[in-house]
């Protein structure tokens, strides 16, 4: 065996033994490196969790696609794809509540308010519950005024006549999941994210299990939505008795714990985090419309294309930077800001860096894979690749500073950025779309994030900072 070999062989041991006393070393939870070492703990499953779900996730989705797309034929299948679009609706119908929630849930976490927590769940549950039967009370109204068949334009009888009832069972099981999806937001607030992951890779493999089941029972459209739509929810629900039942029961909600005050600042902090939300919305999902409008529908392709391919940048990073978001709540609620600090600059540093090299490496390896993917059905310009590449770094850096913001409820200030971004952006990407093709879109949004985002995160940071160690000064800690 070669030298380099070894090294690379001794660097994996150190790593994997790392990995291993991470997991399973014992931590005193009242010192605060014992707290350190739990929260690391937490962090690392629920990012090994998150990576394992979301393999579990695409493995049976190149399996189930072909298979239902065969099964109903293109018409059909255009339905359940057009239904489908409507569950990004999802991360709107909670209003905020379930952002909120995780925020508060890990800052009572840290400050030992265990009324406060059962309280906070409680309540969480009510206005979630709230909500969902105010969706089912709209469904049934609207239902029968609609023209369905008109809605998806389709045109064959069998189409036609399942459109209606497949949308009515989207939409209830939308509704449904509002509250009971919650759970996973809880688990992420209390540091144990990673049993969501694990009951997520159960569902999309039994996701599959039942879309084969509903194919060889050659079921209509609204029975294969039941099983496609449904089977997620259900695993939620059983997931949702299993944490209350076994795992936390102390947090069991109950409605003698609903309180209006908790229910209102849940409001007021979701209110937020929903505007952050369609800023969010506004800011990226808006940009094929952009091109499409300036350059014509086949300029779209050499932006939609390398979009997803750089995609995985951020979804590689997300799995580490998503649980540090409840981590700092609970550090900061328990005074070891210490460690709050140091764990920001590591993400912000480490973070920038891994986008950095992966962003360089898939701007040198973009034309190859691009080949290797779509063949020569397009031609993505260079400054395009270039501007993703800068893009993922920008958009990792935020990200981290959005993680230790919203882990201690400073959300105004994030508010009015992203108002702002959305105008500033939005101006810079006709005027540059027009000047510089797609590649000017794509500058535009790195140019809004360096002059008008990112200083003034920066400056909440230290200004948060200021905030916490006066507080923790006061309390004696």
């Amino acid at each position: 065996m070669r030298l380099s070999e070894l090294a690379a062989l001794s660097r994996r041991q150190k790593a994997a033994s790392a990995l291993r006393a991470l997991l399973h070393r014992p931590a005193d939870p009242h010192s605060e490196a014992g707290r350190a070492h739990l929260r690391n703990r937490a962090i690392a499953l629920t990012a090994l969790a998150a990576a394992f779900a979301r393999g579990v996730s695409i493995l049976t989705a190149l399996v189930s696609v072909p298979l239902t797309l065969h099964y109903l034929g293109t018409e059909r299948y255009g339905m359940w794809m057009t239904l489908s679009a409507f569950t990004a609706l999802l991360s709107f119908t909670d209003f905020g509540i379930g952002n909120s929630v995780l925020t508060a849930l890990a800052q009572r976490t840290g400050s030992g308010d265990e009324h406060g927590l059962r309280v906070q769940v409680s309540s969480a549950y009510g206005a979630m519950s709230g909500i969902a039967a105010g969706m089912l009370a709209l469904l049934a109204l609207a239902y029968s005024f609609v023209d369905w068949p008109t809605l998806f334009n389709v045109r064959s009888p069998l189409a036609g006549q399942e459109s209606g009832p497949a949308a009515a069972a989207f939409l209830v099981i939308l509704a449904l999941s509002t509250p009971v999806g919650l759970i996973a937001r809880v688990q992420l607030g209390l540091q144990q994210g990673f049993r969501g992951n694990v009951w997520q890779s159960v569902a999309s493999v039994l996701t599959l299990a039942v879309l084969l089941l509903a194919i060889r029972a050659e079921a209509s459209l609204p029975w294969l939505v039941l099983a496609l739509a449904g089977t997620p929810l259900a695993v939620s629900l059983v997931n949702t008795l299993h944490f209350f039942g076994w795992v936390r029961p102390d947090l069991r909600p109950s409605p003698a714990l609903f309180d209006g005050r908790s229910i209102r600042r849940l409001s007021v902090d979701g209110g937020m985090f929903l505007v952050l939300q369609v800023c969010a919305a506004l800011m990226f999902q808006i940009n094929t419309l952009i091109i499409a409008q300036l350059l014509g529908a086949e300029a779209v392709p050499a932006y939609a294309v390398p979009e997803r391919m750089f995609g995985i940048i951020g979804m590689i990073l997300g799995f580490v930077l998503s649980p540090l978001w409840p981590a700092y709540g609970d550090a900061v609620a328990r005074g070891d800001i210490a460690w709050t600090r140091k764990v920001l600059r590591r993400s912000l540093v480490l973070g920038g860096g891994i986008a950095a090299g992966l962003s360089g490496l898939m701007v040198l390896a973009a034309p190859q894979l691009l080949h290797w993917w779509v063949g020569d059905a397009i031609t993505v310009p260079f400054m395009v690749i270039l501007g993703f590449g800068i893009w993922k770094v920008i958009e990792t850096v935020a990200n981290a500073v959005a993680m230790f913001l919203n882990g201690v409820n400073v959300l105004g200030v994030q508010v009015v950025l992203a108002l702002v971004g959305v105008v500033v952006s939005f101006i810079m990407k006709v005027w540059w779309v027009k000047l510089y093709g797609v590649s000017g879109l794509i500058f535009a949004m790195n140019a809004t994030y360096l002059v008008f985002i990112l200083p003034f995160l920066a400056m909440a940071c230290r200004k948060a900072f200021v905030s916490i160690e006066s507080r923790a000064v006061q309390h004696g800690r």
